[in-house]
């Protein structure tokens, strides 16, 4: 599937696949399916294919990500060499089976990864990761999108 490129028409449809913790990890499928329709416009340079979405819920990252956000996340092949300051990852945290929205900073030395929240009231977690083992990072978020007076 090619990028998306400034001035492509026509929209994107993508499944809300569960709600995600922005607070502590979490994972559930929704009820019945869910479905948000972007434009193509808005996801310039992502690949259609790597996008996916997720429901935030939780309030760790306040003020950027509040419970009800969806955030559209773009693939990543997990190099944790790569992980960027100022952006936000999913990452599967499979101890607590499920998901959690945050900023990370990799520390090679102590072989672990920091979740960083936004909101000062949470404080940040350590994640160990283990030699050979899967990374834990699913995707970037690329874009969110929130309701405004409960979505009327």
């Amino acid at each position: 599937d090619e990028n998306i490129e400034a001035g492509d028409t026509g929209n994107v449809t993508l499944e809300v696949l569960a709600e995600v913790g922005a607070g502590s990890a979490r994972a559930v499928a929704p009820d019945e399916p869910e479905h948000i329709t972007i434009g193509k416009s808005f996801l310039r340079g992502h690949a259609n294919s790597k996008l996916f979405a997720l429901r935030i819920a939780g309030e760790s990252m306040a003020p950027e990500l509040r419970t009800g956000d969806i955030v559209i996340c773009e693939k990543t092949v997990g190099d944790l060499t790569r992980i960027q300051r100022d952006k936000m990852y999913c990452v599967r945290l499979d101890e607590q089976d499920g998901s959690t929205i945050k900023k990370l900073m990799y520390v090679p030395s102590a072989k672990e990864l920091l979740l960083l929240p936004l909101n000062p009231a949470c404080d940040p977690e350590p994640i160990k990761l283990h030699g050979g083992a899967r990374s834990p990072v699913r995707g970037v978020v690329v874009a969110v999108f929130r309701y405004l007076n409960n979505g009327k």
